[in-house]
């Protein structure tokens, strides 16, 4: 999933960023010290200027000893009296005794062995105790008495001598104090002077240590607001650890050499001085590391260093530019609408995600492939956050059957993408419509009018005439590139598609919709790719709901503009009948147009009746839906038969063994063709064209499989998945139809280990359907033609490339080379 359009849909975040926080509600319920009120959001980090500390120190006239600020997220507590001091660190020095840790200094994992800015606890007081009986004690310290002397001397020498070479000029006198004490730390530690005013190390060190100083200094977004700590909009952590590194290098230069010493002669020097404490340690989890023992040291000159007081923020001046801000402030809002609040209750394992995004960024183009490997960590039910959505998947037959059996009604709704709303989409359509009584209506009518076994037997014949209408259209096609110099190669889905087109517009309208030369027919086709593309495509409008009237990546408008276009071509049909309808002619056997136009609702449940509207929403979504699914299903089917010669040769066996080669395949002949079957099941197990179904939604909260799910969880099912699961099926990603020859499983919603058509209440209404024209038609192309690939082309170049918009295609769609095989 590509989100190329995250940081600008941030940017616009900004100006609805008072509109927002004016419909926020507070929550405080516990009495706090007063303070100055801040702003929304950044609190008051505006407001204390260059020297923080003096405009705290004015704030207690007004607000009194104690005062609280709120700096972005951090909640802030300022003690500014002698007594409200000793009432800290007297009856409150342990509950106070952790650290907040700046980002830049968390470089190099520096806080976690540095003895100021560790976390208190047992590894803090190993450290403070190393420090104070060794490298502070009273007894050590009167007895470096003379290398203190000696470090003072040599700075008072290194100023004369600067002195005398420039007359007149001032000295930096700062240098050389830093120089004198990092003698004298030096000394302490490893017995040597370090550095010299000379020394190239000592002002490369004296460089890095100030700079590093500097940034640890800075205000730090990062540290205000800590989920976009991983974005380092400041640049400062990056800085910091530029230069952390080079200080790194000089020390760990002293402690290497200390080491070989002490490797070479086993004594390590005459004097027991702080690094071979260090060295020499072992506590309860041994011995400190060598990265340990460097930040001991530098955490050492830091402390010593009068450069600064500390890795403590001093200045609180916020110099970010615009872009920056802008960024910044529609981050902040993001998560200040969106990160979940916390639950008690127990989730399903999964990967960790990133502030705000969560796991969108992890998914890539083929998500059910990545979550089918994430199974292997996280099991066979993973829990996901796909922007503010909590997203469970399901990704075994156990766990399916589960879901479907004992849960299928608190996971009866549906999560609809923005792009669907257009138009209102999603409120006339069966696929996407809200669980409830207008559903129920449009699912009755389906399932007893459209689709019953009755009418599928009435229309056998038209199935059979739309079959052989394709095969017309392929010899033509081929003919006419043939004519042209070209290889005689069609592009089979196209065909597929036209054949699937037409079967559903006489089930529903008794007409043919679509020619293979009508120019409006390559409109509606092309207008339909871009539908089921776009409905398809990740959306940052679906993951951050707050987002969708800015429809910030324009998806919505182009579906607007596509579904225009093809309710056009279906509204024309409509517009005949209806014409027809006022003019008393109507059709000799009704049709499913006819059902839609003359329904009538009882006034208990749903509506009274289907508006024109609806009626096409609903002929759209039956043609869109069942075209694709069906035409894709066939051409992957067909595309794993041409790539495994010995199956496409036992079905051909079989069909002439059935059927012979004197009439053409029929629907009945299906029953006594188990091979062919079992072909079917196997495409279907492969490749889904759904592969994680149609997304469901909690309707209230439901514990499963002894996890507590949320209402409004974003429920999907891997069926591409389960399909492909190794403890279910032997050899798994191999095109094995003879797997099914001695197997009763169907895919029919009651074997959770094929259901390419859901189960449950929300099963695909369409799969009786599907089951006929996928059959007949595979049959169909293996006994009417011999297939060529082309010139140079091998069956096992035919590649299995995935494209996923929301059905899975073939990446590559499959180009063949017809030549008629029977005369009938």
């Amino acid at each position: 999933m590509e989100w190329h359009f995250l940081i600008y849909s941030t940017i616009i975040l900004l100006p609805s960023l008072i509109f927002i926080l004016r419909h926020s509600k507070s929550s405080k319920s516990n009495k706090l010290p007063p303070g100055p009120i801040g702003w929304p959001v950044f609190g008051h980090m505006f407001n204390l200027g260059s020297a923080p500390h003096t405009t705290i120190a004015a704030l207690q006239s007004k607000y009194g000893a104690v005062v609280w600020l709120k700096l972005g997220s951090v909640n802030t507590m300022a003690v500014l009296t002698a007594k409200a001091a000793a009432e800290l660190f007297k009856n409150h020095d342990l509950s106070f005794a952790d650290r907040t840790i700046v980002e830049t200094m968390t470089t190099h994992g520096y806080h976690t062995a540095s003895l100021a800015l560790a976390p208190y606890g047992p590894r803090w007081r190993v450290m403070r105790r190393l420090c104070a009986a060794e490298m502070f004690a009273g007894k050590r310290i009167n007895d470096t008495a003379t290398v203190r002397r000696k470090c003072v001397e040599d700075m008072l020498t290194w100023i004369e001598r600067e002195m005398d070479g420039n007359p007149g000029e001032g000295v930096n006198v700062v240098r050389y104090v830093f120089l004198a004490s990092f003698n004298t730390l030096g000394n302490l530690m490893m017995s040597r002077d370090l550095v010299g005013p000379e020394s190239e190390a000592g002002f490369e060190f004296f460089g890095a240590m100030k700079r590093v100083m500097t940034w640890s200094g800075r205000a730090n977004v990062s540290d205000l607001f800590p989920w976009v700590r991983g974005i380092d909009l400041q640049n400062l952590k990056r800085r910091a650890g530029r230069d952390m590194g080079i200080a790194f290098g000089i020390a760990s230069g002293f402690v290497e050499e200390r080491m070989m010493k002490r490797g070479d002669d086993g004594s390590g020097g005459k004097e027991k001085d702080f690094l071979n404490v260090l060295l020499e340690f072992e506590g309860e989890s041994g011995k400190l590391s060598q990265k340990e023992i460097i930040i001991f040291i530098l955490l050492s000159i830091d402390q010593e260093s009068p450069l600064e007081e500390g890795p403590l923020p001093t200045k609180m001046e916020w110099t970010l530019n615009p872009l920056t801000i802008s960024i910044l402030a529609g981050v902040i809002l993001l998560v200040i609408f969106v990160l979940p609040k916390k639950s008690s209750g127990k989730r399903p394992p999964g990967p960790k995600g990133v502030p705000i995004l969560g796991n969108m960024l992890q998914l890539g183009d083929l998500p059910h492939e990545t979550m089918h490997n994430w199974r292997k960590t996280y099991g066979p039910v993973i829990w996901l956050k796909l922007g503010s959505i909590n997203t469970m998947v399901v990704q075994s037959s156990a766990c399916a059957a589960e879901l479907f059996k004992k849960h299928d009604l608190p996971f009866a709704d549906r999560r609809v993408p923005d792009v669907l709303t257009a138009y209102d989409f999603n409120q006339g359509t069966l696929g996407m419509n809200q669980f409830g009584g207008h559903w129920r209506v449009l699912r009755r009518l389906c399932s007893m009018e459209f689709l019953v076994n009755k009418r599928m037997n009435e229309t056998t014949e038209l199935r059979q005439r739309i079959e052989e209408n394709m095969e017309k259209w392929i010899l033509e096609e081929s003919a006419t590139s043939k004519g042209t110099g070209d290889t005689g190669a069609v592009q089979l889905s196209r065909f597929l598609f036209l054949m699937a087109f037409n079967l559903v517009g006489n089930l529903m309208l008794s007409r043919d919709l679509l020619d293979a030369k009508d120019p409006e027919s390559r409109e509606f086709f092309d207008c339909m790719n871009k539908i089921l593309e776009l409905a398809g495509t990740p959306n940052i409008a679906d993951y951050l709901p707050y987002l969708k009237w800015m429809d910030p990546a324009g998806m919505k408008r182009t579906m607007k503009r596509n579904l225009s276009r093809t309710m056009r071509i279906a509204s024309k049909f409509i517009q005949e009948r209806l014409t027809d309808r006022k003019a008393g002619k109507f059709q000799e056997k009704k049709d499913f147009l006819d059902v839609l136009l003359e329904y009538k609702g009882d006034g208990k449940d749903g509506p009274d009746t289907i508006t024109e509207k609806n009626v096409n929403i609903i002929i759209t979504e039956m043609f869109f839906a069942g075209s694709e699914t069906t035409s894709i299903s066939i051409e992957w089917g067909f595309a794993e038969l041409l790539r495994t010669p010995r199956t496409f040769n036992k079905l051909r066996e079989e069909l002439d063994r059935v059927v012979g080669v004197n009439r053409r395949v029929e629907e009945k002949d299906v029953e006594n063709m188990p091979y062919l079957q079992a072909v079917v099941k196997e495409t279907l197990r492969l490749h889904p064209a759904l592969p994680l179904l149609l997304p469901r939604n909690t309707m209230e909260d439901t514990t499963y499989m002894g996890y507590l799910i949320p209402k409004g969880t974003q429920v999907l099912v891997n069926a591409w998945g389960i399909g492909r699961d190794p403890e279910v099926w032997e050899d798994p990603l191999s095109f094995k139809p003879e797997r099914f020859m001695q197997s009763n499983v169907e895919y029919k919603g009651q074997h959770f280990e094929l259901i390419p058509f859901g189960s449950g209440r929300r099963i695909c209404v369409g799969f009786p359907l599907a089951h006929r024209v996928v059959h007949l038609t595979l049959a169909t192309l293996v006994q009417a033609f011999d297939w060529d690939l082309g010139p140079g082309v091998k069956p096992e170049d035919i590649d299995r490339e995935e494209r996923l918009g929301l059905t899975l295609r073939k990446k590559n769609p499959l180009y063949v080379i017809p030549k008629k095989r029977l005369n009938l």
